[in-house]
């Protein structure tokens, strides 16, 4: 098990291999071993080092940037096969709120609160089917029922009011 794993200094070497820089680094330790001649070789053995020692830090930086992406594809891997179990507002709430500021508690109750009854109820049975895609539409179409029942409880008031002051 252990001995099908390369260890440390062999994922650096394959990695400094990897990098262009370690690819020349690499052609001149073969042309230092190919020649018999002292000035080439201490020259090629200068060329390798040279070019040896950024390589290896950018091996570094390979090898640590694969970790850390597999450790975060792991971890976004998790979270996406993790049921999400974090808890929301009931959808219509916050509208609810605006509402009960700009209108009497009279209008809230009879008109927006069975509204909203509705709406939460049909958004949760369809989640608890399953049906995201419907809950969604659910969604939106009651954000337009709410805000059409809005301007019609405006209109009414608007009526109502014209209404006193004609008598």
């Amino acid at each position: 098990m252990k001995g099908d794993q390369p260890n440390e200094p062999d994922r650096l070497l394959d990695a400094v291999v990897q990098t262009k820089l370690g690819r020349k680094a690499f052609e001149y330790v073969r042309r230092y071993r190919a020649s018999d001649n002292w000035i080439k070789q201490i020259f090629f053995m200068h060329c390798y080092i040279i070019l040896a020692v950024p390589a290896m830090f950018l091996a570094i930086v390979l090898i640590a940037e694969k970790e850390v992406m597999s450790i975060f594809e792991f971890l976004l891997s998790k979270w996406m096969k993790a049921p999400h179990r974090t808890i929301s507002e009931p959808p219509g709430s916050k509208l609810l709120l605006f509402v009960d500021f700009l209108f009497s508690p009279r209008t809230v109750e009879q008109t927006f609160k069975p509204l909203v009854a509705d709406w939460q109820y049909e958004y949760f049975e369809a989640l608890k089917q399953g049906r995201t895609s419907k809950a969604s539409w659910v969604s939106m179409r009651y954000r337009c029922l709410f805000v059409w029942c809005i301007g019609l409880s405006k209109l009414f008031s608007l009526l109502k009011q014209l209404k006193s002051t004609s008598k």
